[in-house]
């Protein structure tokens, strides 16, 4: 069987055409004999139609055009047909969303759209990676452009079929089914209720098993962002491929690696996952750029003639890079300025899963020591910890792949459990290693020294996917993550260690990336840059917000202060007792706590005085009545005899030991006269 699927399309809303084409080249050691076909969408798929062209020819000859919304069954071919070795074979499906006002993209859920041509055919070869054949995409750019005008003009109604399709429905539903249909819009399954997220407020799940960590899954996305985007970086003359890897050398300029003219699509591996295309000989230009981060120039580019499909670029502390290679199946370090490998892991175009092979290594990170770990990768789910001569020191991690749809990749998966291990980052002054977990839509962190389960961070932000992981110190730790197209907004993440909770999030203008491939952030965090592999291919760069500070909203607590009135430059203030204090009293601030300060003490001073002078004034009428009454002569009684100390009042304490050492009262820290004082000592 032969299968052609689009998997990158975005349908635009209220559109009478959208096209989704894929075409590829029959690599096969014989031909093959179709014979029959099925083509499948949902529910805004208006017609599939496949081609294929000769080898030397340029026409395209009819292979097979459905109605989707037909019954979903292989129809037979017109005739009989041959398609040979180096033969093209093309298919578009074409998406009619009239009426409809969302986006939709290909996905795996019934609200995405799906667009697939099945081929069956025989064939006289006896390898078994001639009898499956996949077909992803568009291998040669704009020849689905020629195809013919009726390529997407749907065929004529089939009434029969069409109400084949429909299940023979009755026309007119009941009372009782309309009602019923009202109710629920979701599909029910004998003993399976629909599932309904939560809207409102933040929830955080757990594994029972509390070895297994947290699974945080935010209810409540957040929408604020502390980054922005430069615009017009990097400058327009600097022109690459398909960039899949970027990192920061010493001197914070920004390394990236890309394929050039070089694509990876579904027939570029057989099912052994051995490269395909080695014949092509490896990427003649440069695979290397450094790029000056403010600028925007390319300062230095090297990596011609080395590699075949390029996959990640790490700059090491001692300034050493190591890069890696899919189709070589290779790990490389390379010395400053030198243009030969120093370690060279893995044998070339040769996959496997042992100490001496990788299948598809996807990603690197460095210790200050030597040491380093290499995501291994796309076939194995491991991660290898390697010293810095190449022997391996450590393993763990093992395949594991949800049978759920990606919205519902929440819990169950265990730890140490991989779906395409993507991408590395290093925190270690944190003693961890945190892998982007790609298909399992996670990141998890381990222990630098033995492997050990730290945590993980999940969200419903990421859709299901998450393609790459970078981390900074910044404030005790914080991660910064891309996802990919999937169920969600393709944007990026900032998550603060204390929390392990997205708080930011960012992207181009608040739009969303395309096809994000790989993130770095620089130490403090004030940089980030972010690398796409799709068109136009593009290197982001972000700079933090100066107001920003991550977390905030969730650390700061609110102080009520006259900020309008305040100009405050601290950075032209020395820092003592005496120039902080005439400082305050001549600035609008110190005004503004005298002023307020002043007057505070006048209401609260005839607050006091007002019944303190009743109450003398009523005890002097009573003696004075006693006395004229009784006719009597007493001894003058001095004042406090009319306010006894144990009438109502406690001896003040006069020692500095409170009656909690540990106070947090938040009057105490907050009250003005307080603050004032903090100030003036």
């Amino acid at each position: 069987m032969m299968l052609l699927v689009q998997g990158g399309l975005s349908i635009p809303p209220d559109t009478e055409k959208t096209h989704g084409d894929m075409n590829c080249i029959l690599r096969a050691e014989t031909p093959i004999m179709p014979f029959a076909y099925r083509v499948h969408t949902h529910q805004w798929g208006s017609v599939v139609s496949g081609y294929y062209v000769k080898h030397g020819e340029f026409k395209f000859n009819s292979l097979a055009k459905g109605n989707p919304q037909w019954p979903q069954a292989f129809y037979p071919m017109k005739e009989e047909i041959k398609i040979r070795p180096k033969d093209l074979i093309a298919a578009r499906c074409t998406f009619n969303t009239t009426g409809h006002d969302q986006v939709t993209r290909i996905g795996m859920t019934a609200g995405d759209e799906m667009c697939n041509l099945y081929i069956m055919f025989y064939t006289k070869s006896r390898d078994p990676e001639d009898h499956f054949i996949q077909c992803a995409n568009e291998e040669i750019e704009n020849v689905n452009r020629a195809l013919p005008p009726d390529s997407d003009v749907p065929l004529p109604r089939n009434i029969t079929l069409e109400e084949h399709a429909a299940g023979h429905r009755r026309t007119e539903p009941s009372p009782a089914e309309d009602d019923s249909k009202k109710k629920s819009h979701a599909k029910k399954r004998p003993g399976i209720q629909p599932y309904e997220f939560e809207t409102a407020g933040n929830t955080q799940y757990q594994f029972d098993d509390n070895s297994f960590g947290e699974d945080r899954m935010d209810r409540q996305l957040p929408t604020r962002s502390d980054y922005h985007v430069i615009k017009n970086w990097p400058s327009s003359d600097v022109k690459f491929g398909q960039a899949t890897g970027v990192d920061l050398d010493l001197a914070g300029n920004v390394v990236i690696f890309h394929r050039a003219d070089r694509k990876w699509s579904y027939s570029t591996f057989d099912v052994r996952n051995r490269f395909r295309d080695a014949a092509l000989g490896p990427i003649s230009v440069d695979t290397v750029y450094v790029i000056h981060p403010t600028t925007g120039n390319i300062l230095h580019q090297w990596g011609k003639d080395r590699f075949y499909m390029p996959h990640d670029i790490t700059i090491a502390p001692n300034g050493d890079t190591f890069l890696t290679d899919v189709a070589l199946h290779q790990v490389f370090k390379f010395k400053p300025g030198e243009s030969n490998s120093s370690l060279t892991l893995g044998e070339a175009f040769t996959p496997g899963k042992d100490d001496n092979h990788f299948c598809k290594p996807a990603a690197v990170a460095v210790m200050s020591s030597g040491d380093f770990f290499v995501a291994d990768g796309y076939c194995n789910s491991r991660i290898v910890k390697f010293d810095k001569t190449g022997r391996k020191l450590l393993e763990f991690g093992r395949a594991f792949q949800s049978v759920s749809t990606h919205m519902f990749r929440t819990t169950g998966i265990p730890p140490y459990s991989f779906n395409i291990p993507h991408a590395l980052a290093l925190a270690e002054d944190l003693e961890m290693i945190c892998v982007a977990d790609r298909e399992n839509g996670r990141i998890q962190c381990f222990s630098t020294t033995d492997g050990a389960f730290k945590f993980l961070v999940n969200s419903l932000a990421f859709g299901g996917r998450l393609f790459s992981v970078a981390y900074s110190p910044l404030e005790g730790g914080t991660l910064f993550a891309v996802n990919g197209p999937g169920n969600s907004k393709v944007q990026g993440f900032v998550i603060p260690l204390k929390t392990k909770r997205v708080t930011s999030v960012f992207s181009p203008n608040g739009k969303g990336f395309g096809e994000p491939h790989d993130i770095v952030v620089n130490k403090n965090g004030s940089q980030l840059y972010v690398v796409e592999i799709n068109k136009p291919y593009k290197v982001w760069k972000f700079e933090r917000n100066p107001t920003e500070r991550i977390g905030k909203a969730e650390d700061q607590a609110p102080v009520s202060l006259p900020i309008k009135s305040v100009s405050v430059p601290v950075k032209n203030v020395p820092v003592n007792d005496e120039t902080l204090h005439h400082y305050v009293s001549s600035t609008k601030l110190g005004d503004s706590l005298e002023e307020e300060s002043f007057s505070t003490s006048v209401m609260i001073m005839a607050f006091l005085t007002i019944p303190l002078l009743f109450l003398i004034g009523v005890g002097a009428l009573l003696r004075l009545r006693s006395s004229v009454c009784c006719n009597k002569r007493k001894e003058t009684k001095s004042f406090a005899e009319f306010f006894p100390p144990s009438a109502g009042f406690e001896k003040l304490r006069m020692d500095d030991e409170s009656e909690t050492e540990n106070s947090d009262t938040e009057v105490e820290e907050f009250t003005k006269p307080g603050f004032r004082k903090t100030l003036k000592t």
